[in-house]
């Protein structure tokens, strides 16, 4: 396990391109360091584009229809997904959000470890992977260059980057009183656990 750390000013090495970022709260989350910044793209699915092709691709790319059965072709994504228009020449860098997102990806990280030997490639589990991966999980580590997870045991349980910092920037204003009477929060979906979060 290799904890990953930020000091200092920071200058990218990268152009970052996240995908799978499929909630709005990933805003607050990652939103100061790489939201409307000149080297990042953050995409909710994989790439910007009309309302048809992204209901195309989220049934194509849909983890619970590909768990059935491996939805063949799915290389027609691959040069969209791939070509990215930044103003300054560096590497890129693919962050995949979450394990599930890259299980079946048909060949994409291939493709742009092939297309690319300078690019980089990382997995980020916002969540528990013990609670999405229910598979062996080196089908998908063997797929990147490096994964990364805020919990610290499960760092240590599948050998990967364990990141220890507090994910939040406050970018929308707050509608709450200046003062908590907590100082405890949750920022994600609640799901079917409200009642245990409350």
């Amino acid at each position: 396990m290799k904890e990953c750390t930020q000091t200092g000013s920071w200058t990218p090495k990268y152009n970052f391109v996240f995908l799978f970022a499929r909630y709005e709260y990933y805003r607050s989350i990652f939103g100061d360091a790489f939201y409307n910044k000149s080297y990042a793209r953050v995409y909710r699915l994989a790439f910007s584009g009309n309302g048809f092709l992204q209901k195309l691709f989220r049934i194509h790319w849909s983890y619970s229809l590909n768990r059935k059965f491996t939805v063949p072709l799915k290389s027609v994504w691959f040069r969209r997904i791939y070509r990215q228009n930044f103003n300054e020449d560096r590497p890129l860098c693919f962050v995949y959000i979450g394990g599930n997102s890259i299980r079946y990806d048909g060949g994409l990280t291939k493709y742009i470890q092939k297309k690319d030997k300078t690019a980089r490639q990382i997995l980020l589990h916002m969540d528990l992977i013990s609670k999405k991966c229910k598979y062996d999980y080196s089908i998908i580590r063997n797929k990147v260059d490096a994964a990364v997870t805020y919990d610290r045991e499960e760092a240590e349980k599948y050998g990967i980057n364990w990141y220890p910092g507090r994910f939040y920037n406050r970018t929308l204003p707050l509608t709450e009183p200046a003062e908590f009477e907590t100082d405890v929060y949750f920022l994600g979906n609640a799901k079917d656990r409200l009642d245990q979060i409350l």
